[in-house]
């Protein structure tokens, strides 16, 4: 695939995704503070192409929109049993007959009340971004520029955040060790930590892990500093080196 000019972000607006992609991604466009679109699609099993949007301004994601059926806000409010199954029967079928969205016949029906469908679009928002850290491959593409619409529900959670969470999802070692590198590399916090970690919820934890790089430490040296599983360490090492709090030494 071309690559597209590169703006003030490490990364091309458009290319393959791969195992560590995204969340650097989603870090450049953040750190950049750039406004505008990334799709990123998928081709399943299946030969159906899967697509996910992301809208993102001043650098933080505020909505997202999925054409995966295991997306839909129906099916969301049925896992969480705000919802019975014959009232999203009913209300698939009003929706398409009356050419209206769900969460707004649901509303009408006093089915859910309407801070259930606020915080159900917050959610589904948020899942839609999250699943991506699972994909290991595809493409993407970032189109700077005014979002298309006005009618958004904004995330309130920052792309820090959503990193940190989504690759704490990732269950895969292979994907956390070719981020990392070996146990002889060496890890030091970033200069600027407390102006990257102010909007972060970071648990005790992962402060106390934090401070192990406040001098440059290998791998090895921070995975026998904490006690925690190595696992979790490394993995929690990846989300701080893609939201840039760590960096490696070379």
């Amino acid at each position: 695939m071309d690559s597209s000019p590169k703006s003030a972000m490490s990364l091309d607006l458009e290319g393959e995704l791969h195992s560590y992609t995204l969340p650097s991604l989603l870090f450049s466009v953040c750190q950049s503070r750039e406004t505008g679109v990334l799709t990123v699609e998928q081709l399943t099993v299946a030969m159906k192409q899967t697509c996910k949007t992301i809208y993102i301004q001043d650098g933080e994601a505020i909505f997202a929109t999925s054409n995966d059926r295991e997306d839909r806000l129906g099916q969301l409010f049925l896992r969480r049993g705000i919802l019975s199954m014959e009232h999203l029967v009913t209300g698939i079928d009003r929706s398409l007959s009356e050419r209206k969205r769900l969460g707004t016949i649901l509303v009408e029906e006093g089915w859910i009340r309407p801070v259930d469908l606020v915080s159900g679009i917050t959610e589904q928002v948020k899942e839609i971004i999250l699943s991506l850290f699972q994909w290991t491959d595809g493409c993407y593409k970032f189109v700077m520029g005014d979002l298309p619409t006005k009618e958004i529900v904004t995330l309130q959670m920052s792309i820090r955040n959503l990193v940190l969470e989504g690759i704490n999802r990732i269950q895969s070692w292979y994907r956390i060790q070719e981020a990392l590198g070996g146990l002889e590399t060496c890890y030091q916090t970033s200069p600027n930590l407390s102006e990257l970690t102010q909007d972060m919820n970071l648990s005790l934890e992962q402060w106390s892990l934090l401070s192990v790089c406040d001098e440059p430490s290998s791998l090895k040296q921070i995975c026998a500093s904490s006690a925690l599983k190595d696992f979790e360490i490394c993995r929690l090492m990846w989300a701080f080196l893609a939201t840039g709090m760590v960096r490696k030494i070379v």
